[in-house]
């Protein structure tokens, strides 16, 4: 055999070898600059949907701003309260204890007698309420005092969820003072089906355990980015929305709701409701705080503004008649009318709007302090 014919044919190997180096070369640097481009796209979107969130009302929904839009693992399921949040959700900044409360963790007993236990009660605009910092200022005010405050709300809950978590949960755990805000979730209840009942039953569906899961990346990203915020709210959630899974679909029109708003009758089971629990604390010898609510003014629906303003009148009488205090929130929001858009919607405040919700609350308990000390007091009861 010629040797030259195998020396030529190791040099074509070896120009061959060389030829496919140099080729892919361009094709790896297409590849690093495709994804350089592309990741520079996203963060470009990301700083779009950040600004947007800033600037435009309602952008990028309330997600993660607002527990109620964040992904259903952030919820478990419950036998009498139909769901409530969940301790080993993967993501969310809310700390939810093994009680399904947010707050840190909180033995069933006391540590000691100077401890003062706070729990907030509502539904999706009370369950923004950021615990900590209200728990914060309130021990600043208090400070002979072992303030804890846990918050019982959750996205959903009306004033019947609300009586049961106070008879099945709170009322183990050596509650001092209950807050409650509650409005929105009784008046789809109480208006808006053609048929209607006291238990609720209307309104809330039996939970549905198979809901959609997100893996700890999504969770996480979820947490961090107001891209994914906008793609959950926008995206997602309108095929796989938390209350598909725990409400029922409205089937009264407005016109016809209105009528029964307007009857002299409406308000009776929220009414009811609280004042059950009223009653149920003060033989507990917990004292209650009832807080008026608050809609946005601009919101361009007679029925609504009707609705909570009968609601808030229920309150300030059962308020009166019982004998607890009352934080009349709505009637400040009136008074003050703060230039600043507060609302994310028609009910839940923004991030502007749970500064000023939180500011008034702590207004409020300093001035407790001398109209109502008996609400926060500053020695422990013998």
């Amino acid at each position: 055999m010629d040797p030259s014919i195998g020396e030529q044919s190791s040099v074509d190997r070896e120009h061959s070898g060389a030829e496919r180096h140099i080729a892919v070369k361009p094709l790896l640097r297409d590849i690093l600059f495709t994804l350089v481009v592309f990741l520079g796209f996203l963060c470009c979107l990301e700083g779009l949907a950040l600004l947007g969130r800033e600037l435009v009302p309602g952008f990028a929904g309330t997600a993660g701003k607002n527990p109620r839009f964040q992904p259903n693992a952030h919820y478990r399921s419950h036998p009498y309260f139909g769901l409530e949040p969940n301790p080993a959700s993967a993501g969310g900044k809310a700390v939810v204890n093994r009680h399904g409360l947010q707050g840190t963790e909180i033995p069933a007993s006391k540590e000691t007698a100077n401890e003062f236990r706070i729990f907030c009660l509502g539904g999706s605009t009370s369950e923004a309420l950021p615990v900590d910092q209200f728990e914060l200022e309130l021990s600043r005010l208090h400070p002979t005092r072992r303030l804890r405050v846990q918050n019982a709300a959750t996205g959903t809950y009306s004033t019947a969820e609300s009586l049961l978590v106070y008879l099945f949960k709170i009322a183990y755990l050596q509650p001092d003072l209950l807050l409650v805000y509650h409005a929105v979730n009784d008046v789809y209840p109480a208006a808006f089906y053609r048929e209607r009942f006291s238990d609720y039953r209307q309104y809330r569906k039996v939970w549905n355990e198979a809901l959609p899961r997100f893996p700890k990346w999504y969770m996480d990203l979820f947490d961090h980015s107001a891209l994914v915020h906008l793609f959950h709210d926008r995206v997602f959630r309108s095929l796989h929305h938390l209350w598909e899974y725990t409400l029922h679909p409205t089937d009264l029109p407005p016109r016809e709701a209105m009528v029964i708003v307007e009857s002299p009758g409406f308000g009776t089971w929220y009414k009811r409701n609280l004042e059950r629990l009223i009653l149920a604390a003060k033989s507990d010898a917990v004292r209650v705080v009832l807080i008026t609510f608050v809609i946005d003014p601009d919101f361009p629906s007679p029925l609504w503004h009707l609705a909570i303003a009968k609601m808030n009148t229920i309150l300030r009488d059962l308020a009166a008649n019982h004998e607890v205090a009352l934080f009349d929130l709505a009637a400040l929001f009136e008074h003050q009318r703060p230039k600043e858009n507060l609302f994310e919607d028609y009910c839940h405040f923004n991030s502007a709007g749970e500064r000023w919700r939180l500011q008034a609350l702590v207004d409020f308990f300093r001035e407790a302090r001398n109209k109502e000390p008996q609400l926060i007091p500053e020695r422990a009861s013998p």
